[in-house]
């Protein structure tokens, strides 16, 4: 059998800038730097002869499982393709210009969040105060309908780790629960993005996320999710301890979104976000939060969790600065650094707790 071709893995963690219509937005460098080191994670994955693109550089020597064969690329893409145009392209998310084509407009259907919207509204598990809206006189409409909530947010259709939101979550529930016009930050969001998505800012109480291929859904995998103040990953912990209260009406949905996927042509790996919020007193699932049709942090703290502990039952991927990091590799022998930090840049590593989950 002829050998395998090396492959090109690519951080494409900009891949929403890809998908939204109109001009590319040139993303700011803090934020290069940061999804930089989160797409650093798929040198968890590389071989002998790969190469792996980011989007801003990264030292070598932050990265201590990539393969040493392995080549690192921050060249422009069109560049890195003429380049190696001999190598099997495994992109972050199936986005221009890494993919093309029907394969980049199915994914860009899958991801967009009035899609997972919509398919939340067929299967009866959406809130049904969401809504899609297409400027401020639509948004203070929409508030005018739900007088009494006082914590919303709006999202773009293409975002991810918190961009492209704002969330007005007033600290005293008797502050006005619309901002007082104008207001910059939905002005610059509808201006960029036209249509929006607006629905209530959830208590939320546990973060999870479901995780299956288009084509396998019959064997799903689950994980709790830390998920700071901003919407970004801080921690993702991998245990088979059942989760409580019973999420049940989240395994439910998982076929049925995968096939939905592949009926817009999508097929890969996905995931589902979820969680339980309290709602009038009552703890109830969100069980369909957002549709991650791409590899995401979660499968790659998976994969790299199998192989460097196998078995255990119990691991945690965390993501924190210089100080986080340090003590974690103070304290824990059983800590596996993934990406090492910067001042300027986080670090991600895994944790095997010797003892049972607090």
């Amino acid at each position: 059998m002829p050998d395998s071709p090396p492959r090109l893995w690519v951080a494409n963690l900009d891949a929403e800038e890809a998908w939204r219509p109109g001009p590319r937005r040139a993303l700011k460098r803090r934020v290069l730097d940061r999804i930089a080191a989160f797409g650093a994670l798929l040198s968890t994955r590389t071989g002998p002869g790969d190469a792996l693109w980011l989007p801003a550089p990264v030292d070598r020597g932050r990265l201590p499982l990539l393969d040493p064969g392995a080549e690192l690329l921050t060249a422009p893409p069109a560049e890195v393709l003429r380049r190696h145009r001999d190598f099997e392209v495994r992109p972050w998310a199936e986005a221009p210009p890494w993919v093309a084509g029907r394969r980049a407009d199915a994914a860009a259907r899958a991801n967009d969040r009035r899609f997972a919207l919509e398919l939340a509204r067929k299967l009866g598990v959406d809130d049904p105060r969401a809504s899609v809206i297409k400027d401020p006189a639509d948004l203070r409409r929409w508030l005018d309908r739900w007088p009494e909530l006082k914590s919303w947010v709006l999202k773009a259709p293409f975002s991810a780790s918190g961009r492209d939101r704002v969330v007005h979550a007033p600290p005293d529930p008797l502050d006005d629960p619309a901002p007082s016009p104008p207001n910059r930050s939905i002005d610059t969001l509808f201006h960029r993005h036209g249509e929006l998505l607006v629905e209530p800012w959830h208590d939320r109480r546990l973060d999870l996320g479901v995780l299956f291929h288009t084509d396998a859904p019959d064997r799903p995998t689950i994980h709790r999710q830390r998920i700071g103040p901003g919407g970004a990953v801080e921690a993702i912990e991998l245990t088979p301890e059942p989760v409580t209260p019973d999420p049940s009406p989240v395994f439910d949905i998982v076929e049925p979104v995968a096939r939905a996927l592949r009926e817009s042509g999508y097929s890969g790996p996905a995931g589902i976000d979820a969680w339980l919020h309290v709602d009038g007193g009552d703890s109830r699932w969100h069980a369909l939060g957002e549709i991650n049709a791409r590899l995401s942090i979660g499968w790659l703290a998976r994969g790299a969790a199998d192989r460097a502990f196998g078995d255990r039952r119990h691991v945690v991927l965390r993501v924190g600065d210089r100080a986080a990091f340090q003590n974690a590799d103070g304290k824990s022998q059983q800590s596996l650094p993934l990406v090492l930090p910067t001042p300027s840049s986080p670090g991600l590593w895994l944790e095997a707790p010797a003892g049972p989950r607090s």
